[in-house]
């Protein structure tokens, strides 16, 4: 048993972290990280979070959190300034498709 926990371990630093998100090498640039800005896209539309971007999009800073929510059958955008936390978008998708650029 401590072998294949042994085993395990070695496998998972080997093959790095499990969960990246698109432009994620954007991230030094933010001042909000995106744990935080998941809470405020849940707070602006509670769900459940769908798909994750950091993006360079116009409006706000420049640098957004973007959120595909689904809630209550919907999908929803929600965009998060990555250095204000400001909430620039909260929008229901046609089709309930997300595209993240």
């Amino acid at each position: 048993m401590r072998r294949l926990a042994a085993g395990a371990v070695v496998a998972m630093l080997l093959v790095g972290p499990a969960v990246a998100y698109k432009g994620e090498r954007y991230a030094k640039d933010a001042k909000l990280n995106l744990k935080d800005a998941r809470a405020l896209a849940l707070e602006a539309k509670p769900g459940r979070i769908i798909s994750e971007a950091l993006e360079r999009k116009a409006g706000g800073s420049g640098l957004q959190y973007i959120f595909a929510v689904k809630a209550k059958g919907a999908v929803y955008e929600v965009g998060i300034d990555a250095k204000d936390a400001a909430i620039l978008e909260c929008r229901k998708e046609q089709n309930n498709k997300i595209r993240h650029n």
